[in-house]
């Protein structure tokens, strides 16, 4: 039972390390497309966390960005990821147009502005690629503190051979006692 544990464990660990090293990739992947479309059209594409909330439209942009977006560079790929959260939820509500707590809505959407997405991604998997890195070296730790199964010894001691009275290991003795045997037969049939 304790060996599924493990094996469980280890899966888990291995899908939230999956889960970092992808949400590593989507932010490397928007740094790295916004600078390439930097390089191209000569003008910086700001993309907050807040887009990624409550959605961007790239069209608000000027034409020599829009032209290339159609190329290997577009940070706006990981806004898509809004298209997944399907619908409006109470926190999207809240964010484009708070019924209570104006002060915090302000702090928050202040804080949501200033966090780019590329960064939240690449710090968010680092955190959490180093969490299941930890817990994959605890759950090896575990491991490896189990009492294990103690061998019974199949080596007892020794006997002595009742041909030529050599003592020897009990594992060895039955291919001893043949070899001591077939010389025995083989002298007494030399000397007949």
């Amino acid at each position: 039972m304790k060996k599924i544990l493990f094996c469980l464990g280890y899966f888990f660990s291995g899908l939230i390390l999956l889960c970092g090293i992808i949400s590593g990739s989507a932010g490397a992947y928007t740094l790295v497309s916004q600078v390439g479309l930097f390089l191209r059209s000569g003008y910086w594409v700001e993309l907050p966390l807040m887009y990624l909330l409550i959605g961007f439209s790239p069209a608000v942009l000027p034409e020599k960005v829009l032209q290339h977006l159609g190329t290997l560079f577009n940070p706006f790929a990981i806004l898509e990821i809004n298209n997944l959260l399907a619908g409006s939820n109470s926190l999207q509500e809240w964010l484009s147009e708070p019924q209570s707590w104006p002060e915090v809505h302000e702090i928050v959407v202040r804080l949501f502005e200033s966090i780019p997405i590329s960064m939240f991604l690449l710090v968010f998997s680092v955190l959490v690629s180093l969490g299941g890195l930890t817990i994959m070296s605890s759950i090896r730790e575990a491991m490896d503190e189990r009492p294990l199964k103690k061998r019974e010894p199949t080596d007892t001691g020794t006997l002595p051979c009742v041909i030529c009275g050599k003592k020897v290991r009990r594992r060895k003795y039955k291919t001893h006692w043949a070899r001591c045997f077939l010389r025995e037969e083989k002298s007494l049939s030399k000397g007949t």
